[in-house]
C-alpha cells in the first residue's frame, strides 16, 4: 500500500500564493472600480470646470491612469 506524505513543506507555501492571488485580485478590482468612478465624475464636469482644476477632456483618461498631468 502507497503512503502519501501530508506534511510537505511546501503547503504553507501554497496555500500563502492562494491567498496572495486572491487578495491581488480583489485589490486590482478595487482599484479599476476607484478609477471607473473618478472617470464618471470628472466627465460630468462642464469644460469649465476642468479648466478651473487644470485640465481639458483629453487629460482625463490619462491622469485618472497616471494619477498626474
Amino acid at each position: 500500500m502507497a503512503m502519501v506524505d501530508t506534511t510537505s513543506a511546501y503547503t504553507p507555501r501554497l496555500a500563502y500564493q492562494a491567498v496572495s492571488f486572491v487578495y491581488n485580485v480583489i485589490t486590482n478590482i478595487q482599484l479599476w472600480n476607484e478609477s471607473r468612478k473618478t472617470v464618471r465624475v470628472l466627465e460630468k464636469l462642464t469644460d469649465r470646470e476642468l479648466n478651473d482644476i487644470g485640465l481639458n477632456r483629453g487629460d482625463i483618461y490619462n491622469f485618472v491612469r497616471t494619477g498626474s498631468f
